[in-house]
C-alpha cells in the first residue's frame, strides 16, 4: 500500500502544489483566487471535515476532485461566477448529498 500524504494544519498554496495529498483532516476551504480555473487535487481521495469552495472567479469544473470519495462534513460551494450548478449537484450527488 502507498504511504499516504496527510495535512491537518491551514495550508497557503496553490492546488497544484497538493496534487499529492490524498487525505485532509479537518478543512479544505479554497477561497478567494480569481485566477485559479483548475483544481487539480488528483489525488485527494478523503477529506475528513467540510469543503468550501467560493469565490473562485474562474474556476470552470470540480473535475480537479474527481477522485474524492469520502467526505465527513459539509459542501458548501458558493459564488463561483463560471462554475455550472449541473456541475455542483453532480459532484454533490456522487459523493452522496
Amino acid at each position: 500500500m502507498a504511504a499516504s500524504r496527510s495535512h491537518r494544519s491551514r495550508v497557503a498554496a496553490p492546488p497544484h502544489r497538493l496534487q499529492n495529498v490524498t487525505h485532509i483532516d479537518h478543512l479544505l476551504a479554497l477561497q478567494s483566487n480569481r485566477a485559479l480555473a483548475d483544481l487539480a487535487l488528483t489525488g485527494l481521495v478523503s477529506i475528513d471535515g467540510d469543503l468550501k469552495i467560493s469565490a473562485m472567479a474562474s474556476l470552470t469544473s470540480l473535475s480537479g476532485l474527481d477522485t474524492l470519495t469520502l467526505l465527513s462534513g459539509d459542501i458548501d460551494i458558493t459564488d463561483n461566477d463560471q462554475l455550472p450548478a449541473t456541475d455542483i449537484v453532480a459532484f454533490t450527488q456522487r459523493l452522496g448529498r
